[in-house]
């Protein structure tokens, strides 16, 4: 039968450069649309049950659009490939659809990117049984205050972006499709929702997961190099992005696992750990230039090779830096750390750290030396536990290895008893830019803020003749130790 223009849907797919699976050059086509209404069965493929009375198909949009049609549908014994399914506002009741077949998603263009699966604002829940991600990379929006959930087996061959204004979120209770294979990644942009996956899953995809923001919420964490809720990949799990949180939610048992994470720039990663009970290990690096923020009551811990130069704010539970070796621990010596009342952390490690901030239970604290043992003038046992200590150096006083408030003739001392060592050094020991030597840079930064400091934190240059005498000594000390 013919289709009135109405019921098309133009379609406009533009170049996307720079993004995930770029749509290519522009093009136009048309979706029509497919309303369900059950008139006669439950069945996706009887015509009567569609209106117009034609099976729903590739390139189509499904739509679910009026409460007083029935809900239910079932597949039958024919897999279904579709362009979009679409839960209006008016779907009050929701919608179910079930069956042993599976139903592939290739998505329908919206002008900037492919949308699989949309929940409008106003939509009850839905529930879809076995579901792939097809062909294209796509979007699943859920605007809706009601839960979309994968109740059977899922599938993703392409990038995935789970987003949407609703509270309502996604739900992947079924296993991974048993096939396996999917070179899609999972991203998560879903700001006030959660994204659940079954803590058993088989995950065999091999893309990336990235939360941009809102919460992943895991019950199990596998290796990079085994299936599970992360997939079977070697790519960092990303949280954050610039100016927003992506929260990585952890509802399991004590557990160690090598995967790696990344924080970007002008974000910020959040780790939830959420019982008390639990301590969840992370031997895999840690890099960005983002934020790190402890929340849940259980226990974070870091133990592999961590080089993020955010800040590092614990507002529950505990965080544990360190894998209690020697050393010192592995914060940004220019990096802030705030610990919140009833949350602590563990310096689980036998040195010193530098940072150049600390905020303890709200308040901003002096520079100074600050560890589990310390209980004058102020008790801040509290908030610490293990074997190291947090050296509080402000960015204006790098050169004070002994934190006494001012850059002087002791700090160079400590400098020049140091100057040559070419690994593992500390702020204390005179290496003030944290490449773990003790060197001519390490000298003119003390020679830049000797006098910084001292009565009423002002800055008093060394006279010319001190200053020439220290820097003439240093580079004769420098000279000498070289040549052995």
């Amino acid at each position: 039968m013919s289709r009135s223009p109405s019921r098309f849907l133009d379609v406009f797919f533009v170049l996307s450069l720079g993004a995930v699976g770029a749509t290519g050059w522009a093009v136009t086509a048309q979706a029509a649309i497919e309303d369900w209404t059950g008139g006669t069965s439950n069945s996706w493929g009887t015509a009567s049950n569609w209106n117009p009375a034609v099976v729903a198909g590739a390139s189509d949009i499904a739509r679910w659009d009026a409460n007083s049609y029935t809900r239910n549908l079932d597949t039958g014994g024919s897999d279904r490939n579709i362009g979009q399914c679409l839960f209006t506002a008016n779907n009050t009741g929701g919608a179910s659809i079930g069956g042993n077949s599976i139903v592939s998603v290739s998505g329908v263009g919206d002008g900037s990117k492919y949308i699989g699966i949309l929940l409008e604002s106003g939509s009850g829940a839905v529930t879809l049984g076995k579901v792939r991600v097809l062909t294209n990379t796509q979007s699943w929006i859920n605007d809706s205050s009601n839960l979309l959930r994968i109740s059977n087996s899922w599938k993703i061959d392409a990038d995935l972006t789970i987003e949407g204004s609703g509270t309502g979120g996604v739900s992947f209770s079924g296993p991974y499709e048993a096939t396996g294979g999917g070179s899609g990644g999972l991203i998560v942009n879903l700001p006030n929702g959660v994204v659940t996956i079954r803590s058993d899953l088989e995950g065999r995809f091999t893309g990336q997961t990235i939360v941009r923001q809102g919460i992943l919420s895991l019950g199990s964490i596998n290796n990079y190099n085994i299936n599970g809720t992360l997939g079977c990949n070697a790519w960092p799990v990303i949280l954050g992005d610039n100016g927003t949180t992506g929260t990585l939610k952890y509802t399991g048992g004590t557990i160690s696992r090598n995967r790696g994470f990344a924080l970007p720039a002008g974000g910020a990663g959040a780790f939830q750990v959420d019982l008390a009970e639990s301590v969840l290990t992370l031997s895999g690096p840690l890099g960005g230039a983002g934020d790190l923020t402890k929340t849940g009551a259980g226990t974070l811990a870091l133990a592999g090779l961590n080089t993020y130069t955010g800040d590092t704010i614990v507002l529950a539970g505990m965080l544990r830096i360190g894998s209690g070796g020697g050393g010192s621990g592995s914060l940004a010596d220019a990096s802030t750390v705030k610990i919140s009342v009833g949350a602590r952390m563990n310096l689980n490690f036998s040195g010193t750290d530098t940072i150049s901030d600390l905020w303890l239970g709200g308040v901003r604290v002096p520079a100074g030396t600050y560890d589990g043992s310390i209980s004058t003038p102020i008790d801040y046992r509290s908030y610490f536990t293990g074997a190291g200590s947090l050296l509080v150096v402000p960015d204006a006083l790098l050169g004070d290895t002994n934190a006494d408030g001012v850059v002087d003739a002791a700090d160079f001392i400590a400098l020049k008893k140091n100057l040559g060592m070419r690994s593992g050094a500390t702020a204390t020991e005179g290496n003030f830019n944290a490449d773990g030597a003790v060197n001519w840079a390490d000298l003119t930064i003390l020679m830049n803020n000797f006098g910084a400091g001292g009565s009423g934190g002002t800055t008093a240059a060394p006279e010319p003749c001190s200053a020439m005498l220290l820097v003439f000594g240093a580079a004769a000390l420098l000279r000498r130790r070289r040549r052995f």
